[in-house]
């Protein structure tokens, strides 16, 4: 099992990014749920480019806790392991 772990928290990384992109990709085309991606295209469509820039940031700093709670966990579970 500790042989196994690195491919899985790889595995790990690539499934919540994709799964991210498909929430918000989901959200973009189908705006159907006033989330993230639907403040995004209001914001396109009335040119209002705060609301633009806050969705942006809110996205960046959603998926830069997401990397780095994997991280943090990769961590703690391969302790033998360095970054």
């Amino acid at each position: 099992m500790p042989g196994t772990l690195p491919a899985i928290f790889t595995g790990l990384h690539a499934g919540l990014i994709h799964a991210w992109l498909a929430a918000l990709g989901s959200e973009l085309f189908l705006n159907v749920t006033p989330g993230i991606g639907g403040r995004l295209n209001e914001g396109s469509q009335l040119f209002d480019m705060d609301l633009l820039f806050l969705g942006i940031i809110i996205l960046a700093v959603i998926g830069l806790f997401y990397n780095s709670s994997a991280v943090w966990l990769e961590t703690r579970l391969l302790r033998r392991r360095t970054r």
